[in-house]
């Protein structure tokens, strides 16, 4: 299935302008998907996620060129997104002994498309998740030394490995103490 739809550009100054239309209009999405879908971006409701879904798929169909396939009784059939979805999954199961090759490009857009929508989906939450982190105050990422490196990674597995104890994880905490010790003495020693 190839893309139908190419946008072309007059320039690169054009180019970037289409482009911060797009992301504008996927905030706009964003903010009404947050609005509409409780406890969005962290859940979302089967039945709203269906409905993206749906969305989804309309844009797929409106940009993708139908599947041609040869069936087995030798007949050329177009296998659209919408064609592909039309058909229970049950209906879609008995395709596979009953109609191999329509069962074979029916699957191909299917996967195709559900590779679509689950990338469109996820950076749909991508998009809220930063929308709702716009009000934040960030915290300036530090910039550690090597040895400030080690030490920060030895507290930080000792700090795990007591969280795995703690949930009735068999750990030798001991033993983690000791091979920090170790790995602080061989990573230390490497600095010149």
């Amino acid at each position: 299935m190839k893309n139908l739809n190419v946008t072309t550009f007059t320039s690169l100054k054009d180019a970037a302008y289409q482009q911060a239309t797009a992301v504008d209009v996927l905030d706009q999405v964003a903010a009404y998907a947050l609005g509409h879908i409780k406890g969005f971006p962290e859940n979302c409701d089967k039945e709203s996620r269906a409905i993206l879904d749906q969305g989804y798929r309309l844009r797929r169909n409106e940009i993708s060129k139908p599947l041609m396939i040869v069936t087995d009784n030798g007949a050329e059939k177009e296998i659209s997104v919408d064609l592909a979805f039309s058909y229970t999954s049950q209906a879609f199961g008995v395709l596979k002994t009953t109609e191999p090759a329509l069962y074979n490009g029916i699957k191909q857009v299917r996967d195709a498309t559900s590779n679509y929508t689950c990338d469109r989906y996820r950076c749909l939450v991508a998009r809220a998740k930063k929308l709702l982190g716009d009000g934040k105050e960030s915290t300036p990422r530090v910039n550690l030394t090597y040895a400030e490196y080690v030490e920060k990674r030895i507290a930080d597995d000792f700090t795990r490995a007591k969280q795995f104890v703690a949930k009735g994880n068999n750990v030798d905490l001991d033993a983690v103490n000791r091979a920090g010790i170790a790995y602080r003495t061989a990573m230390l020693a490497s600095i010149k």
